[in-house]
């Protein structure tokens, strides 16, 4: 199976689709595309607040039709906010889902998630 993943970003809206693509092998792959639609936030000009908003998932080879693109919503960003304040954080600071950006340029972006993963994205 071959994975490709990505970004599609509109500065604009501020949202992000992050995306696996599988291809190959079709007995091998249990889909052919999955999205999660992000709407980012800048909280500074370093930290970026991450709301889950959507995901969908394609596979032409599901058993049942609705399961061919199927679409799902995650909870609106005030019920993370609300499990925010239970853990005792503050989300306008720290919300449930952030980075950190360490570097950024035209063509290279290296940043920090809130749990410490290290990422750097290059554009196509």
């Amino acid at each position: 199976v071959e994975v490709k993943t990505g970004q599609q970003i509109d500065a604009s809206t501020g949202e992000c689709v992050n995306y696996i693509q599988l291809a190959g092998d079709a007995d091998k792959r249990p889909f052919d595309q999955l999205e999660i639609t992000i709407q980012m936030t800048p909280l500074t000009d370093k930290r970026v607040r991450l709301d889950f908003r959507k995901g969908r998932a394609l596979n032409d080879r599901a058993p049942l039709e609705f399961l061919k693109d199927f679409t799902f919503n995650f909870p609106p960003p005030s019920f993370n906010d609300f499990v925010a304040r239970l853990r005792g954080m503050d989300p306008s600071v720290e919300p449930q889902a952030y980075f950190d950006i360490l570097y950024i340029d035209e063509q290279i972006r290296a940043h920090r998630t809130g749990e410490g993963k290290l990422f750097v994205q290059t554009r196509d």
